[in-house]
Protein backbone atom coordinates (compact mmCIF):
# COMPACT_ATOMS: atom_id res chain seq x y z
CA UNK A 1 0.00 0.00 0.00
CA UNK A 2 1.14 3.19 -0.97
CA UNK A 3 0.98 4.49 2.85
CA UNK A 4 3.66 1.37 4.24
CA UNK A 5 6.01 2.34 1.28
CA UNK A 6 5.79 6.24 2.60
CA UNK A 7 6.20 5.01 5.87
CA UNK A 8 8.85 2.69 5.18
CA UNK A 9 10.88 5.40 3.46
CA UNK A 10 10.30 7.60 6.00
CA UNK A 11 12.08 5.25 8.57
CA UNK A 12 14.83 4.29 6.22
CA UNK A 13 15.37 8.36 6.23
CA UNK A 14 15.50 8.23 9.74
CA UNK A 15 17.67 5.86 10.38
CA UNK A 16 20.19 6.56 7.45
CA UNK A 17 20.36 9.88 9.07
CA UNK A 18 22.14 10.74 12.15
CA UNK A 19 19.52 12.82 13.80
CA UNK A 20 20.60 15.22 16.27
CA UNK A 21 22.09 13.70 19.68
CA UNK A 22 20.35 14.27 22.43
CA UNK A 23 23.40 15.07 25.56
CA UNK A 24 20.60 13.80 28.37
CA UNK A 25 18.75 11.09 26.61
CA UNK A 26 15.84 10.28 24.31
CA UNK A 27 14.09 12.51 22.74
CA UNK A 28 11.41 15.25 24.24
CA UNK A 29 7.65 14.91 23.93
CA UNK A 30 7.46 11.60 22.77
CA UNK A 31 6.91 9.24 25.83
CA UNK A 32 3.49 10.38 26.83
CA UNK A 33 4.69 10.93 30.45
CA UNK A 34 6.91 13.87 29.17
CA UNK A 35 5.98 17.24 30.59
CA UNK A 36 7.53 19.38 28.69
CA UNK A 37 6.56 22.70 26.94
CA UNK A 38 6.59 22.53 22.58
CA UNK A 39 4.96 23.83 20.32
CA UNK A 40 3.63 21.45 17.21
CA UNK A 41 1.98 22.02 14.06
CA UNK A 42 -0.33 19.34 12.82
CA UNK A 43 -0.72 18.39 8.85
CA UNK A 44 -3.48 15.61 8.82
CA UNK A 45 -4.91 14.02 5.75
CA UNK A 46 -7.70 11.23 6.20
CA UNK A 47 -9.67 9.70 2.61
CA UNK A 48 -12.81 7.96 3.23
CA UNK A 49 -14.94 5.74 0.86
CA UNK A 50 -16.77 7.31 -1.12
CA UNK A 51 -14.73 10.01 -2.01
CA UNK A 52 -15.15 11.74 1.25
CA UNK A 53 -11.67 13.50 2.50
CA UNK A 54 -10.58 15.76 5.64
CA UNK A 55 -7.69 18.11 5.97
CA UNK A 56 -6.70 19.65 9.01
CA UNK A 57 -3.83 21.87 9.91
CA UNK A 58 -3.67 22.31 13.96
CA UNK A 59 -1.69 24.29 16.25
CA UNK A 60 -1.27 22.55 19.72
CA UNK A 61 0.85 24.19 22.31
CA UNK A 62 2.02 21.86 25.52
CA UNK A 63 2.81 23.36 28.82
CA UNK A 64 4.77 21.26 31.86
CA UNK A 65 3.53 23.38 34.61
CA UNK A 66 5.47 21.60 36.98
CA UNK A 67 6.76 17.92 37.68
CA UNK A 68 3.04 16.54 37.98
CA UNK A 69 1.16 18.57 35.44
CA UNK A 70 0.66 19.23 32.16
CA UNK A 71 -1.76 20.94 30.04
CA UNK A 72 -2.20 21.41 25.99
CA UNK A 73 -4.35 23.58 23.73
CA UNK A 74 -5.47 22.49 20.20
CA UNK A 75 -6.51 24.54 17.61
CA UNK A 76 -7.39 23.39 14.29
CA UNK A 77 -8.36 24.60 10.52
CA UNK A 78 -10.30 21.95 8.26
CA UNK A 79 -11.68 21.23 4.99
CA UNK A 80 -14.04 18.90 4.08
CA UNK A 81 -14.67 17.51 0.40
CA UNK A 82 -17.15 14.62 -0.62
CA UNK A 83 -19.38 14.32 -4.32
CA UNK A 84 -20.78 17.87 -5.03
CA UNK A 85 -19.57 19.45 -1.27
CA UNK A 86 -16.61 21.26 -0.30
CA UNK A 87 -16.37 23.31 3.16
CA UNK A 88 -13.54 24.93 4.89
CA UNK A 89 -12.95 26.73 8.33
CA UNK A 90 -12.14 25.96 12.09
CA UNK A 91 -12.59 22.75 13.13
CA UNK A 92 -13.80 21.76 17.22
CA UNK A 93 -10.92 23.30 19.38
CA UNK A 94 -9.63 21.17 22.35
CA UNK A 95 -8.35 21.86 26.06
CA UNK A 96 -6.52 19.09 27.57
CA UNK A 97 -4.31 18.20 31.12
CA UNK A 98 -3.23 15.57 33.06
CA UNK A 99 -1.37 14.52 35.98
CA UNK A 100 1.97 12.36 36.13
CA UNK A 101 3.05 10.50 38.86
CA UNK A 102 6.47 8.93 38.35
CA UNK A 103 8.13 5.89 39.64
CA UNK A 104 11.01 3.24 39.47
CA UNK A 105 8.79 1.04 36.63
CA UNK A 106 7.73 4.02 34.38
CA UNK A 107 4.58 6.66 35.50
CA UNK A 108 0.58 6.59 36.04
CA UNK A 109 -1.10 9.45 34.34
CA UNK A 110 -4.45 10.93 34.29
CA UNK A 111 -6.29 13.67 32.79
CA UNK A 112 -8.90 14.49 30.28
CA UNK A 113 -9.65 16.75 27.61
CA UNK A 114 -12.76 19.25 27.34
CA UNK A 115 -13.83 19.51 23.58
CA UNK A 116 -15.36 23.07 22.33
CA UNK A 117 -17.95 23.05 19.25
CA UNK A 118 -15.92 26.21 17.67
CA UNK A 119 -16.33 24.18 14.09
CA UNK A 120 -17.70 27.35 11.62
CA UNK A 121 -19.43 24.70 9.68
CA UNK A 122 -20.77 20.83 10.47
CA UNK A 123 -19.23 18.78 8.57
CA UNK A 124 -15.99 20.01 10.38
CA UNK A 125 -16.86 18.28 14.17
CA UNK A 126 -19.50 16.85 16.29
CA UNK A 127 -21.43 20.25 17.36
CA UNK A 128 -21.11 19.03 21.51
CA UNK A 129 -19.43 19.62 23.94
CA UNK A 130 -17.43 16.94 25.31
CA UNK A 131 -15.90 15.82 28.10
CA UNK A 132 -13.24 12.84 27.63
CA UNK A 133 -11.47 11.41 30.79
CA UNK A 134 -8.51 9.59 30.54
CA UNK A 135 -6.48 6.98 32.29
CA UNK A 136 -3.14 5.11 31.75
CA UNK A 137 0.20 3.96 32.59
CA UNK A 138 3.30 4.07 31.25
CA UNK A 139 5.79 1.01 31.59
CA UNK A 140 9.61 1.32 31.21
CA UNK A 141 10.66 -1.83 29.54
CA UNK A 142 14.52 -0.51 28.53
CA UNK A 143 16.27 3.17 28.84
CA UNK A 144 14.81 2.98 25.37
CA UNK A 145 11.71 1.40 24.94
CA UNK A 146 8.86 1.94 26.81
CA UNK A 147 5.08 0.87 26.20
CA UNK A 148 1.93 2.53 27.47
CA UNK A 149 -1.70 1.17 28.24
CA UNK A 150 -4.08 3.84 28.34
CA UNK A 151 -8.00 4.16 28.44
CA UNK A 152 -10.32 7.22 26.79
CA UNK A 153 -13.62 7.68 27.26
CA UNK A 154 -15.61 10.37 24.82
CA UNK A 155 -18.69 11.85 26.16
CA UNK A 156 -21.09 14.50 24.77
CA UNK A 157 -22.58 17.10 27.23
CA UNK A 158 -24.61 19.76 25.51
CA UNK A 159 -24.38 20.71 22.02
CA UNK A 160 -26.82 21.22 19.60
CA UNK A 161 -29.87 18.93 19.71
CA UNK A 162 -29.76 17.97 15.95
CA UNK A 163 -25.92 16.61 16.48
CA UNK A 164 -25.24 12.61 17.27
CA UNK A 165 -24.89 11.99 21.06
CA UNK A 166 -21.23 10.94 22.02
CA UNK A 167 -20.40 8.07 23.86
CA UNK A 168 -17.22 5.86 22.81
CA UNK A 169 -14.67 3.82 24.68
CA UNK A 170 -10.94 3.27 23.80
CA UNK A 171 -8.94 1.40 24.75
CA UNK A 172 -5.47 2.40 23.88
CA UNK A 173 -1.97 0.09 23.29
CA UNK A 174 1.38 1.84 22.97
CA UNK A 175 4.99 0.61 21.98
CA UNK A 176 7.90 2.72 21.11
CA UNK A 177 11.62 2.60 20.51
CA UNK A 178 13.61 6.10 21.25
CA UNK A 179 17.19 6.39 20.79
CA UNK A 180 19.72 9.63 21.91
CA UNK A 181 20.67 9.72 18.34
CA UNK A 182 17.88 11.38 18.04
CA UNK A 183 14.91 9.11 16.60
CA UNK A 184 11.51 7.08 17.56
CA UNK A 185 9.74 4.92 15.87
CA UNK A 186 6.09 3.56 17.80
CA UNK A 187 3.30 1.77 17.10
CA UNK A 188 0.22 3.02 18.59
CA UNK A 189 -3.33 0.52 18.39
CA UNK A 190 -6.78 1.99 19.34
CA UNK A 191 -9.72 0.03 19.35
CA UNK A 192 -13.18 2.17 19.77
CA UNK A 193 -16.81 1.34 20.55
CA UNK A 194 -19.49 3.61 19.75
CA UNK A 195 -22.04 2.84 22.61
CA UNK A 196 -25.03 4.52 20.46
CA UNK A 197 -24.46 2.76 17.25
CA UNK A 198 -22.19 -0.27 18.65
CA UNK A 199 -20.02 -0.01 15.59
CA UNK A 200 -16.44 -1.17 16.42
CA UNK A 201 -13.60 0.27 14.78
CA UNK A 202 -9.64 -0.33 15.08
CA UNK A 203 -7.27 2.22 14.08
CA UNK A 204 -3.52 0.75 13.62
CA UNK A 205 -1.03 3.44 13.47
CA UNK A 206 3.09 3.42 12.96
CA UNK A 207 5.06 7.04 13.73
CA UNK A 208 8.15 7.55 12.51
CA UNK A 209 10.14 10.38 13.82
CA UNK A 210 13.67 12.46 14.85
CA UNK A 211 14.90 15.87 16.18
CA UNK A 212 16.34 17.91 13.28
CA UNK A 213 18.12 19.79 15.82
CA UNK A 214 18.88 20.70 19.09
CA UNK A 215 14.52 21.66 19.69
CA UNK A 216 13.16 21.03 16.18
CA UNK A 217 12.03 17.43 15.42
CA UNK A 218 9.62 15.93 12.38
CA UNK A 219 7.91 12.86 12.51
CA UNK A 220 5.23 10.67 9.99
CA UNK A 221 2.25 8.88 11.27
CA UNK A 222 0.13 6.62 8.75
CA UNK A 223 -3.25 5.03 10.21
CA UNK A 224 -5.08 1.65 8.81
CA UNK A 225 -8.67 1.27 10.81
CA UNK A 226 -10.58 -1.70 10.34
CA UNK A 227 -14.08 -3.36 11.40
CA UNK A 228 -16.63 -0.73 11.22
CA UNK A 229 -14.21 2.35 9.74
CA UNK A 230 -15.08 3.94 6.60
CA UNK A 231 -11.30 5.06 6.85
CA UNK A 232 -9.62 4.15 3.98
CA UNK A 233 -6.49 5.48 5.16
CA UNK A 234 -4.92 8.36 6.99
CA UNK A 235 -1.16 10.53 7.60
CA UNK A 236 -0.23 13.26 9.61
CA UNK A 237 2.78 15.17 9.65
CA UNK A 238 4.22 17.20 12.94
CA UNK A 239 6.31 19.85 12.89
CA UNK A 240 7.77 19.93 16.52
CA UNK A 241 9.40 22.97 18.32
CA UNK A 242 10.45 22.34 22.22
CA UNK A 243 11.38 25.37 24.48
Amino acid sequence: MKSSRALLAFVAATAMGSGYAQEDGAPKGVNPKDLVTKVDLIARRDDFQGGVMLDSLTFKYDRGLDAHWGMAIELPLARFKAPGISESGMAESKVKFRRVENSDWGAFLVGGEFVLPTDSKRSLGSGKWQFNPSVGAVLSLTPTVFAFAGYQHFLSVAGRDDAPRINQSQPRLLLAKTSAAGWWVMSDLKYTLDHETSSKTLDVELEAGRMVARDWAVSLRLIESGFDSTRSWGAVVVLRHLF
